[in-house]
């Protein structure tokens, strides 16, 4: 992707405000193409990837956020896919890994997953759950750069 990471984030930030204090979502998932690796790295994983005998391999990422209302801490789940291209265009999978026992460690230390725990965290009016997917807060998500696809 072109636009850089801070400006992708603002995007990504102004979107979630708008579901959770315009809408009152509940819970959503964000799906992201990454890096993961099993071993703590020097530097950012995406230069440690391109460095010869990397441990670091492409992921595919999951984040799901649940408001909790009982506990006021929102419970976050966060599972990553490795894969490895081969030739012909075959993507070989690895193990699925999953960080939901040290949440509270990457919550800290990711920006998306500290972002997703702060929005959730904040309790909404419950009133706000049953608010319509009005033309103007579809045309505030269409001006961040998302695309609105109802079912």
């Amino acid at each position: 992707m072109k636009e850089n990471h801070q400006r992708r984030f603002a995007r990504c930030y102004e979107l979630m405000r708008i579901l959770r204090f315009n809408l009152g979502i509940e819970s959503i998932t964000f799906v992201a193409e990454g890096f993961v690796a099993q071993t703590p790295q020097n530097k950012e994983l995406s230069l440690a990837f391109l460095e010869p005998n990397s441990t670091v391999k492409e992921c595919l990422t999951v984040i799901h956020c649940d408001e909790n209302r009982a506990s006021s801490v929102p419970d976050i789940y966060l599972f990553s896919m490795p894969y490895k291209y081969s030739i012909g265009k075959q993507v070989n999978w690895g193990h699925l890994m999953e960080f939901s026992q040290n949440a509270t460690n990457t919550i800290k230390k990711y920006s998306y997953p500290a972002m997703l725990y702060s929005a959730f965290k904040r309790q909404i009016d419950e009133e706000l759950s049953s608010t319509s997917l009005d033309p103007e807060i579809i045309n505030e998500i269409l001006n961040h750069g998302f695309l609105v696809q109802e079912f």
